[in-house]
C-alpha cells in the first residue's frame, strides 16, 4: 500500500513540474457536448492570473508604453458564438471595449494614398473577438486574441458600420476586405491574413525586429521588413453601444516594425479565417518581362538591369499578381495585351522614359511616351493609369491628341478616373474621383459594381455602358462635378462617349 502511494506522489509531482514548464496553464475537460462556456471562462481565469490579476499586458516598445488590454473593457458571453471550423470546435466571445489599440497594417500595394482621416476611420471600426478552441494537437483548451481590421474603403459597406453586427472567423461578411490579425495571451503576434471581400489571399508570419525602417526585398526573398502605425482609440463608446465608432479621440502612440513573411497556411492550433486558404495566385515574372517587351521601347535610364527598371517591375508584378487588388491584375494584363497586340500590328511601341518635365507620370498621345518623373513616382497607380490613357489612345478614332488642352481633355480624364474607381470598388477601394460628401458617386460606383444578388461584377456596368453616346443623365453629372473638384480641366463638354470604357467591358471579360 505505502509503494501504490509513494507511485502515486511521484506521478502527480511529474504531473506539476510539467504544468509549470509550460507558458500558460492548459486543461482538458469532462464536456461530453465540447467546449463549453464553462471550460472557457476557466481557461481565461487560469491564464490571466498569470498575467498581473485579470489583466493581458501590450507592451509597445516605441514609446515604452505598458497599458492594460482586459481591464479596459468586457467580454460580452452573451453574445458568444460556438461554431465548428476547420473540424475544430470555436467559441467566439466578443470583446468591448473604449480603449482600442490597433496596429494598422497595409502589407498591400495600396491605389492610394491614405490620409490620416483614413487611418483613425480604419482604427475605430477595427475590434477584437477571443476565440477559444481546442487544440489541434493536444485537444486542450486553448485561446487566441482576433482583430478585424478593415481597409479604408469597405467600412461604409460592412455590417458593422451599418448595425454594430460584429463579424466571427466563420461567418465573414462579403464586404470585408483588410486583415485579421491572430495574438497569443500574452500579446504577441503569429499571423496576419489578408482577406478581399471576405476571400482569403495571403497568410503572414510576424516575427518582431528592431529595423526602424521599410527596407525593400527583392522578389526572390519571402520576408521583408514593414513599420505599421500604433493608434490608441478612445471612444466614448464601442461601435455596437449606440454612439459608433467613429466618436472617438486618437492617438497616434508609435509604430510597430517587424519581419513579415508570406507562407503557407498551415497552424497546428487554429483554423484559418473562413476555412479557407489563400488564392491570391501568382504571375509569372517571364511572362510580364515579355509583356513589357512586346509593348516598350525603353530609353536608356529605363533599360534592362537599371534601378528604374527594376522598380517598373516590381510595381507592375503588383499589379500583375493581385497585390494592388485582384481587379487590378485582370485589367492591367488585359489593357498590356491589348497595347501589345496594337504594337505588333502597327509596328509601333510606346516609348518608356524618365523625363523630369512631367509632373509625375505622363502619356503624351504625339511622342508616344509613357515617362515618369523620377524613380519616386514609378507606383502602381501612375502606371495603371498611364496605361488606360495609352489604351485610349488607340481606341478613340484618330487618338487622343485632338483631346488636348482646351478640346476634350476633362472628358479624356474624367473617364480615366471614373475607370480607376469602378475596378477599384471591385477590390473595395474608396472612389477618389470626387468630392463625395453625400456617398452618391459611391452609391454609382456600387451601383455598377455588384449586381442584384449582392455579387460584385461588372454586369450591371456592362448594361449601363450600353449606350453608345455614353450621356446619361448620371454620367454627365459626374463628369461635370469632377470639372468643379478638377478646374484646370474645366473645358468645354465635347460629348464623348467613354468609349474605352465601352470597349473593355465588350472585350475584356474581367469580372463578367
Amino acid at each position: 500500500m505505502k509503494n501504490q502511494i509513494y507511485l502515486f506522489l511521484l506521478l502527480i509531482g511529474g504531473v506539476l513540474l510539467f504544468c509549470c514548464k509550460r507558458d500558460y496553464v492548459s486543461h482538458r475537460t469532462d464536456d461530453t457536448n465540447g467546449l463549453s462556456t464553462k471550460s472557457a471562462k476557466r481557461f481565461l481565469k487560469d491564464n490571466t492570473q498569470k498575467f498581473d490579476g485579470n489583466e493581458l499586458l501590450v507592451n509597445l516598445k516605441s514609446q515604452n508604453l505598458t497599458t492594460s488590454f482586459l481591464a479596459n473593457g468586457e467580454l460580452n458571453w452573451n453574445a458568444k458564438l460556438d461554431y465548428m471550423l476547420e473540424g475544430q470546435q470555436n467559441l467566439e466571445v466578443p470583446f468591448f471595449t473604449k480603449r482600442n489599440t490597433v496596429t494598422l497594417y497595409n502589407f498591400r500595394n495600396l491605389m492610394y494614398d491614405e490620409t490620416e482621416s483614413d487611418r483613425t476611420l480604419r482604427a475605430s471600426y477595427s475590434y477584437t473577438n477571443i476565440v477559444f478552441n481546442r487544440s489541434k494537437l493536444t485537444d486542450s483548451v486553448h485561446a487566441i486574441l482576433v482583430t478585424y481590421i478593415p481597409d479604408r474603403g469597405a467600412i461604409e459597406d460592412l455590417k458593422y458600420y451599418k448595425t454594430g453586427k460584429r463579424m466571427t472567423l466563420n461567418n465573414l461578411d462579403t464586404e470585408f476586405s483588410g486583415y485579421i490579425e491572430y495574438r497569443t495571451l500574452r500579446n504577441e503576434v503569429t499571423s496576419v491574413f489578408y482577406i478581399e471581400r471576405s476571400v482569403l489571399r495571403k497568410r503572414y508570419s510576424i516575427k518582431s525586429t528592431g529595423v526602424s525602417m521599410r527596407s525593400v526585398a527583392s522578389r526572390s526573398q519571402t520576408c521583408r521588413t514593414e513599420c505599421t502605425p500604433i493608434y490608441q482609440m478612445v471612444c466614448v463608446s464601442a461601435p455596437e453601444r449606440g454612439d459608433g465608432g467613429e466618436v472617438c479621440t486618437q492617438k497616434y502612440v508609435g509604430e510597430n516594425c517587424v519581419q513579415v513573411c508570406t507562407e503557407d497556411p498551415v497552424d497546428p492550433e487554429n483554423p484559418n479565417p473562413g476555412g479557407q486558404t489563400p488564392t491570391q495566385p501568382g504571375y509569372p515574372i517571364t511572362q510580364m518581362k515579355q509583356l513589357i517587351s512586346n509593348v516598350f521601347i525603353p530609353c536608356p535610364e529605363m533599360a534592362e538591369g537599371t534601378e528604374s527598371r527594376a522598380i517598373l517591375e516590381n510595381e507592375l508584378m503588383d499589379l500583375l499578381s493581385g497585390n494592388s487588388g485582384a481587379s487590378y491584375a485582370c485589367f492591367t494584363e488585359k489593357m498590356l495585351q491589348y497595347l501589345s497586340n496594337q504594337a505588333s500590328t502597327s509596328g509601333t511601341k510606346l516609348s518608356l522614359c524618365l523625363d523630369a518635365g512631367v509632373p509625375q507620370a505622363g502619356y503624351n498621345p504625339v511622342t508616344k511616351a509613357l515617362s515618369f518623373n523620377n524613380n519616386l513616382n514609378i507606383r502602381s497607380t501612375n502606371i495603371f493609369h498611364e496605361i488606360f490613357h495609352a489604351a485610349q489612345d488607340r481606341i478613340y478614332q484618330n487618338g487622343i491628341t485632338q483631346y488636348l488642352g482646351n478640346q476634350g481633355k476633362a472628358e479624356i480624364e474624367f473617364e480615366t478616373h471614373l475607370f480607376i474607381d469602378i475596378v477599384g470598388r471591385l477590390s473595395s477601394e474608396p472612389p477618389a474621383a470626387l468630392n463625395d460628401t453625400n456617398n452618391e458617386y459611391r452609391n454609382f460606383l456600387n451601383g455598377l459594381t455588384t449586381d442584384n444578388n449582392g455579387n460584385r461584377n461588372l454586369y450591371n456596368a456592362k448594361n449601363y455602358f450600353t449606350d453608345v453616346t455614353g450621356q446619361t443623365q448620371s454620367y454627365v453629372n459626374f463628369k461635370n462635378k469632377f470639372k468643379e473638384k478638377y478646374p484646370s480641366y474645366s473645358t468645354p463638354n465635347y460629348n464623348l462617349g467613354p468609349k474605352a470604357i465601352q470597349y473593355f467591358l465588350n472585350n475584356f471579360n474581367c469580372y463578367l
